[in-house]
């Protein structure tokens, strides 16, 4: 079972989230500490981060430099998503994907899927 990190601001989104990737499978954690968020990420070692990239005080797009710059977290597979298109910016920062709210759950679903194939 792969492990994905859903890192989201809006509490009804996270659970959303949440409920459909259990549904889809996965086993899904998540976290609300935003400064700490690369931390916890090096501890949880997911397969792959769902992240939103406007957070509360904290750049999601600086976040994930930070998750790219760190050898224990380097290789994370990367899911970028936002309301505003951000996807030279998110992809040029080293994410995997970026997904434009809103999105369908079955783009969301295949996106996750071809990611985590590609690190199979």
């Amino acid at each position: 079972m792969s492990k994905l990190l859903i890192i989201d601001d809006d509490p009804n989104m996270a659970n959303l989230l949440k409920t459909l990737l259990e549904l889809e499978g996965y086993e899904v954690v998540s976290t609300k500490e935003w400064t700490g968020i690369v931390d916890f990420a090096a501890r949880e070692q997911p397969d792959l981060i769902l992240m939103d990239c406007i957070l509360p005080d904290i750049d999601g797009v600086d976040i994930l430099k930070s998750i790219r710059s760190l050898e224990s977290t380097s290789e994370m597979k990367v899911v970028m998503t936002s309301g505003i298109n951000m996807t030279e910016e998110c992809m040029s920062a080293g994410a995997d994907a970026f997904l434009l709210k809103p999105y369908n759950p079955d783009l969301l679903t295949q996106t996750i899927q071809d990611h985590l194939l590609d690190s199979a």
